[in-house]
């Protein structure tokens, strides 16, 4: 199986779990795990029903003595001591995730994992069978019920979304009891299964959407085995389908599908048998719940945002026009003199100089002049 491909945010975790989809799927096929992307290695040996080796457990080599060990139910978990703090959060989760996809599955599942986390990627050699990829962060063995993650270069948030899209790997492996299920599906069913939301992905689903060019269902297991440049879009478009298929009462019938699945009946036979429909009309009812929720919503919202953009834009506008009337009502009046000058027009007004020149005379009808800041009478 292949690991997804539109994580791109995050590159280091797109091509981790790139590598983890790889090599889980030809892990199950014998004792050597699959080659990294780019090895010239086919990565859908077990979509086509290999099975894991008998040998393949006797090769597993053992825990190295300094890391430490942990039990969180039915997980077991082994890591090197510098990832203590990333295993308590994986711990934590362990049971809520092994619950969630057992529900989705219908049955329980991981009933018996291991989890091993290195401190690098060379740490990680020591803890993978031989022959397993090198600098992959990230490595699932179905047929060993192993999932073995790298702590570096992956942050903590990276290792747990890891975490979690090998662990949907590995339980749909259980849930069907590891019967062919074409690569589609088990791409989905870990990209929806994993609580990652990505950006990209629903980026690429709302433009191919837009545009009426989405990939036939088909056609998802070839775009995804030949890592062509529709992979990424291929890979949401699985995982929307899961979506659609789990989604409110649909839950359910799903789990039928997987039994049946894990009964002998193909996945085309077991979704009939399940949902009373064939593949194809179940792909176009989704594809009328694609156009209603990747584009009506995104017009709805973006409609909204327009006006809401318009009225704030308004009210910023009118507020500075208060501003401004604020303003200008604070500025005082300027007077062009007192009542009492005005009357005596005749006067000249001279620049005082002191206080002496500030007091009125208080006889206005003799002729005076003014010199040095003094009022002198014209005899």
């Amino acid at each position: 199986m292949t690991g997804p491909a539109c994580w791109r945010r995050q590159p280091l975790l797109l091509l981790a779990a790139l590598a983890l989809g790889a090599a889980s799927a030809l892990a199950s096929a014998g004792p050597a795990a699959a080659a990294a992307p780019g090895a010239g290695t086919p990565p859908a040996a077990e979509a086509a029903g290999a099975h894991a080796a008998p040998t393949q457990a006797a090769r597993l080599p053992p825990v190295p003595p300094e890391y430490l060990q942990q039990d969180a139910g039915t997980v077991h978990f082994a890591y090197h001591p510098s990832a203590r703090d990333c295993v308590r959060l994986l711990a934590d989760l362990a049971g809520p995730v092994r619950t969630e996809l057992g529900t989705a599955l219908g049955a329980p599942v991981l009933g018996s994992v291991e989890v091993r986390v290195a401190a690098s990627a060379q740490d990680m050699e020591r803890v993978v069978p031989p022959g397993a990829p090198r600098a992959t962060p990230a490595l699932t063995f179905s047929g060993l019920g192993l999932l073995v993650l790298s702590l570096d270069p992956l942050g903590t948030a990276q290792v747990e979304a890891l975490c979690r899209y090998g662990m949907a790997q590995l339980a749909l492996d259980e849930a069907t009891a590891r019967h062919p299920v074409p690569l589609w599906f088990r791409e989905g069913f870990a990209l929806e299964l994993s609580g990652v939301t990505s950006s990209a992905r629903g980026r690429a689903l709302w433009s191919a959407a837009l545009r009426r060019n989405l990939v036939p269902l088909g056609d998802l297991d070839r775009e995804l085995c030949e890592r062509t440049a529709l992979e990424p879009l291929a890979a949401a478009e699985a995982a929307d389908f899961v979506r659609y298929l789990c989604a409110g009462p649909r839950r359910a019938t799903f789990g039928r599908a997987v039994a049946a699945v894990r009964e002998g009946a193909s996945l085309p036979e077991a979704i009939e048998s399940a949902y009373q429909t064939g593949t194809g009309s179940l792909e176009l009812a989704w594809r009328e719940d694609l156009g209603r929720h990747r584009l009506f919503l995104p017009i709805l919202l973006g409609g909204t945002a327009l006006w809401l953009a318009v009225a704030l834009g308004a009210g910023l506008r009118l507020r500075a026009r208060q501003r401004l009337a604020r303003r200008s009502a604070k500025q005082e009046p300027v007077h062009a003199g007192t009542a009492e000058e005005g009357a005596a027009g005749d006067v000249p007004r001279l620049p005082a100089q002191g206080a002496a020149a500030a007091a009125p005379l208080a006889d206005l009808g003799v002729p005076k002049v003014a010199h040095e800041g003094r009022w002198h009478t014209v005899h």
